[in-house]
């Protein structure tokens, strides 16, 4: 009888489609939930008789545990695993997508949202299948590939009402908890963590990064650009619906047709990124080759040259 040895994964250097495009639709499925929320809110307004501000506590809880969810759902999948941890996320996005059905309450409602947030944090978890499959020299490209799946929140956008519309209110979320649990059963079947040590550090050393003021203006950067653009995809619809009278459905499709200015810049962020994430690993290769650059300050990326 044979023993059967396994074999540790390696990083190739042409990189892992098949990981990176589990990854991307990992994180456009987990959207889709989170933006379902702001696509049928104009139809839950009216259906739970929501004032408008409870209708923007109702919107603001789901961003903000999501983006606060990062840091712990990036610290557990470096112990853990992405794959664990992605697995994970995507069954509460399907589970907060189900309860959205049914919510007959405010309370009810941002309760429901602390899983719909968790959906948002997808990204934290779902990345290391973009960059840990990937060398130094292909990052750019992997990231920018990933970054797509923020189309997940285009399909919402403009398909949440109309499904709703055709088949009813509740259509509205389980559309996309079938489409989030159809990945999940293919996730949980193909993805396998990238081959890199997971390493156990006291909750100093994870929280290290938060003393450099680098990670402080990164932050920030990333607040104002991709933050601004949530905030203004999320409250387009009731925007329009409030201030405009347009029909939910209307609103939706205005939200993300090809000509609305939101869709059109969800759209050429997303087909845009791999471009633009080549782009980059170009020029961080050619500042490597210079001589008299940071090079000699940064070994890792030396050897991924």
């Amino acid at each position: 009888m044979k023993n059967l040895q396994s074999v540790a994964p390696v990083v190739s250097p042409a990189g892992n489609p098949l990981q990176l495009a589990l990854g991307t639709g990992a994180f456009a499925v987990c959207f889709s939930v989170f933006g379902s929320v702001s696509a049928m809110m104009p139809l839950a307004k009216v259906r739970l008789h929501l004032t408008p501000v409870q209708t923007s506590i109702a919107i603001a809880v789901p961003v903000l545990l999501g983006s606060l969810g990062r840091i712990p759902l990036g610290i557990l999948a470096d112990r853990w695993g992405s794959r664990r941890v992605s697995l994970a996320v995507m069954t509460a996005a399907i589970l907060g997508a189900l309860a959205l059905a049914e919510v007959s309450s405010f309370a009810q409602l941002v309760a429901v949202g602390f899983f719909v947030g968790i959906s948002l944090a997808s990204f934290a978890s779902t990345i290391g299948l973009a960059s840990g499959w990937y060398p130094p020299a292909r990052q750019g490209l992997a990231l920018g590939v990933y970054g797509a799946g923020n189309i997940g929140q285009s399909f919402a956008a403009f398909g949440a009402p109309v499904i709703a519309r055709a088949l009813g209110f509740r259509w509205g979320y389980w559309t996309f908890a079938l489409l989030t649990a159809a990945w999940l059963g293919l996730f949980a079947l193909l993805a396998r963590d990238p081959p890199r040590p997971r390493v156990s550090k006291p909750l100093g050393e994870v929280l290290r990064p938060l003393r450099d003021r680098k990670s402080w203006v990164l932050g920030m950067y990333y607040f104002l650009t991709f933050g601004g653009f949530v905030a203004m995809a999320i409250y387009l619809p009731l925007l329009l619906t409030d201030l405009f009278g347009l029909t939910p459905q209307d609103a939706g499709l205005r939200t993300d047709r090809p000509g609305g200015r939101s869709g059109r810049a969800r759209r050429f962020l997303s087909a845009s990124g791999a471009r633009r994430g080549e782009a980059a690993d170009r020029r961080i290769r050619a500042r490597l080759r210079a001589p008299g650059t940071v090079r000699a300050r940064l070994p890792g990326c030396a050897a991924g040259k």
